[in-house]
Parts: C-alpha cells; structure tokens; sequence
C-alpha cells in the first residue's frame, strides 16, 4: 500500500491506556497514551505516566513531529508530576536518521527539607544526604563526520553528607566535545571542599592508617582520545593541622623506592602532627599515576619533637592502592550495584 494512502486510513485520534516496552531485563510502561493526526498540524503525542525501573519517579512526556519535504523536526518536554526535574529537547533530521539534537533540564536547585536526589530515585538516599546547591546540564549534537558535541554539566555550591562525612562544596564546570567515547577538548576543573579524611580513611579500612583533618582539591582532567581519564595536576591540600598515625607491621613494598629513609618515615609517620600537608596527583585513572606528597610538622617522639619535612614521591596505580584497603570506593560500588538492580 502506498504511503499516502497509509496516512490516510490512519485515524486522527489513538489512545492506548497501557504499553509495556522491554529491552534486555530493562522495563518502562507508559500510560495513557494519546497521538493526534491532524491535517495541516504537527504529529502530537501526550504520554501521562513514564513508570521506569523499580523505584524511579515517575514522569509524563509531550512532544511534536513536525514532517516537511526537507525532512522532519521534533520538539518535547519530559517532567516529573510536580516539575521538579524538567527536560526540554528538540531534534532534527531526515528519514530514519537523526542529524542534530539539543536538550537542557531546568536547573536543579537542592535543599535540605526541600528538594533533593532521594526524590528522583530513593536509592541515592543511601549515598547521599542533605544536599545543596545546584546542577544544569545542555547538550548540542550534531551528527559527523566528523561528530561534535557539546555537553556541559555545571555544579555550583553543591554540599552533601556520605558515609565518608561531609563534602563541603563542589564547584565546577564539565565540558565535552564527543559523547562516546567521552572526549573533553580542553581540561576540565572542579573544586571540591571539606573532603574528612578520617572517615574516609576508616571506611577503606586501609591498615594501620588512621588520619586526622580536613582537605580541599583542586582537580583538573581531561578525557583523552580513546576516552580515558586522564588527571592532568591535581592538588589535594589540607585545611589545617591535623595527624597521622600509620604503624605497619613492616613497611610496604611501595615505599622501598624511598631507600634509606624508609625507616625515618615510618618511625614518623607513627604519630606524624602535620602543620601542613599537600599532595599531588598526575596520570591515567586507571594506569600508573605520580604522587608527591609534601608534609611539615613533627613527631613529638621523635628529634625532641623539631620541626620536620616529609617528602614523599610514588609512581603507583592509585586505583588498585585504594582497592587494595576497601574495593576502590564503597561509594560507586554501591552506586554500581544499584544501577544493576534496576532492571530486576
């Protein structure tokens, strides 16, 4: 049958109460579903309830087709029943294809004892607590050769309670060029406040370390061609005075590259008071990376308790380091393990 008298016979009205759709163990129904035909009009398509995996809010859909000989362009709107997170979006292209896209959400504004995560999806409740500050994202695409895009995600004064304790302020701007795999042009710089390193360092369970104090970083990365993360100079320094306590056993093999003066920094490490401590961090998340780790302070046990300065540098897979005290990070793992069980 030919296309026009397709269109044709196709009544101008559908309605459809239910429709379930599945992809791998992935399930979202949407509800009351209504798609109006009218001539000389955009195809329009209302969607009242979009019921994703188990335990995300619910949001309704709205969008409008508009066909030509050119091709075609469509306009639409995703939001939650009471806007809290709304979605707009445009594309265009011809036939099957999609050839440019543009999406914003309207600015995410959290706070304690009103909005927050926990209302979007309840599982982000166990990460993440009394939230502040606010989040934006855009995206502009445009199919290649060659591919651009532009995805900007922006935090500003965003502060929230962990496991970990509480993260103070995140500050910063994400920017990419190419979605997949992720490709930023520029580096990228966040700035993160009030990092607590003693609960950190007690939920690694790293041995015999215990630590005192307050850090602040200073981040800046990229993602690399291949879309690797890459951390071009980061600076992790401490707010104040604080202690460190690290009694092994026996030294680790990683500190063999300190010679002889592996002996004098474990024995000051026993009970280190730092007036000052920074560290810096340079390389592929996931390879080998340079840390140099600067500490000023004194041992009260150790030369009388004279002023000292420790200096520390490492080449290390920082990942597997971490890993080694507690999975990497309890946080994404959890975060993992709750993004599988969405599709359960």
């Amino acid at each position: 049958m030919p296309p026009s008298i397709a269109v044709a016979w196709f009544p101008e009205t559908v309605q459809i109460g239910r429709l379930g759709l599945v992809h791998d163990e992935w399930t979202v129904v949407l509800s009351h579903l209504q798609l109006e035909r009218r001539p000389g009009a955009p195809l329009a398509l209302s969607i009242d309830r979009i019921e994703g995996p188990t335990g995300i809010m619910p949001f309704w859909a709205s969008l409008r087709l508009v066909p030509g000989a050119k091709g075609w362009r469509l306009d639409g709107v995703v939001a939650s029943g009471k806007g809290e997170l709304v979605l707009r979006f445009s594309g265009a292209g011809h036939r099957g294809e999609l050839d440019r896209a543009t999406a914003a959400i309207e600015p995410l504004r959290f706070e304690p004892g009103a909005l927050q995560p926990v209302r979007f999806w309840p599982r982000i409740g166990e990460m993440v607590r009394d939230v502040q500050g606010t989040i934006d994202l855009s995206l502009d695409w445009q199919r290649g050769p060659p591919e651009s895009a532009d995805l900007v995600f922006e935090i500003a004064g965003l502060t929230f309670d962990t496991d970990y304790g509480r993260v103070e302020r995140i500050d910063g701007t994400i920017r990419l060029d190419r979605l997949w795999p992720p490709r930023t042009a520029t580096p990228q710089r966040l700035r993160i406040e009030g990092l607590d390193l003693g609960r950190l360092v007690e939920r690694l369970e790293i041995e015999a370390l215990a630590i005192e104090g307050i850090m602040d970083a200073a981040l800046e990365f990229s993602f690399t061609e291949a879309g690797r993360l890459y951390i071009e100079q980061s600076l992790l320094e401490a707010r104040g005075p604080g202690v460190i306590r690290y009694r092994p056993a026996q030294p680790p093999p990683l500190l063999a590259s300190q010679g002889a003066n592996v002996d004098l920094l474990i024995a000051a490490l026993a009970d280190f008071r730092y007036d000052a401590a920074t560290a810096t961090v340079k390389g592929f998340v996931d390879g080998d990376n340079s840390v140099a780790l600067q500490l000023q302070g004194a041992n009260p046990e150790l030369y009388e308790g004279h002023p000292i300065e420790l200096n520390l540098s490492l080449e290390a897979p920082i990942l597997d380091l971490v890993g080694a005290g507690r999975e990497v990070l309890d946080l994404p793992v959890r975060l993992r393990r709750a993004v599988q069980e969405l599709g359960r």
